[in-house]
């Protein structure tokens, strides 16, 4: 793969900035993913088709969604683009960009220590779309908030309808599958920790068999 000398300097900045954090380049692309076991951070130096530059997009992907890329559930876009004019011009903007991006790392690492955190976060931010109000459901259950879990569950499968696209019914119907495994908190928390390792496996991820901590 060709190397511009602005996607080079992009590089460099993370590695002084990422790397000691021990996030990770995802091969030779522009985005980078901090792995926390039941949810990733990614930090995506996004390239543009109108013109040399960067965007930065920083956010977590929750890895209970079983899926074979990353999505970022929470956070995107930090930073609007920067156009690459030159090479003397472009090192302090990748500078800040990469700064900037390890910033966000940090920040999201102390905000979500565990699914207590994220049920915190979704107590404070009334979860609005199906996904939201998907991921808030089970971060209830594992926190044995069992009751909001089952009312998150309910709101989010209700929005499917026989015209909805299929992502919206299978989710919908995992809605319903998970609702009923809330009856037993253990089986729901083993449920949970399978789509964990699923996802995981999807995203070439390494296997961690460590207990999903509330």
């Amino acid at each position: 793969m060709k190397t511009t000398p602005h996607a080079s300097a992009i590089v460099a900045a993370a590695r002084r900035h990422l790397v000691p954090l021990g996030v990770k380049q995802r091969g030779r692309s522009r985005f980078w993913q901090d792995d926390r076991g039941w949810f990733l951070i990614g930090v995506e130096f996004q390239p543009s088709s109108f013109a040399k530059g960067s965007y930065l997009n920083v956010g977590c992907c929750w890895l209970w969604h079983v899926q074979p890329h990353f999505s970022f559930d929470l956070g995107h876009r930090e930073e609007g683009f920067y156009r690459f004019t030159s090479s003397s011009e472009w090192e302090p903007i990748a500078e800040h960009l990469a700064q900037r991006a390890s910033e966000l790392v940090q920040d999201y690492r102390l905000r979500f220590r565990s699914p207590t955190d994220l049920a915190a976060h979704y107590e404070r931010h009334d979860p609005a779309t199906f996904w939201d109000r998907y991921h808030a459901a089970i971060a209830c259950g594992l926190t044995n908030q069992i009751g909001r879990a089952q009312a998150l569950f309910r709101t989010a499968a209700a929005e499917a309808s026989p015209t909805s696209p299929q992502w919206l019914k299978d989710g919908a119907e995992r809605c319903v599958a998970l609702n009923a495994d809330l009856a037993d908190p253990i089986e729901f928390r083993r449920a949970i920790e399978a789509e964990v390792e699923r996802g995981r496996s999807l995203m070439k991820l390494p296997e961690v068999h460590a207990p999903l901590a509330a």
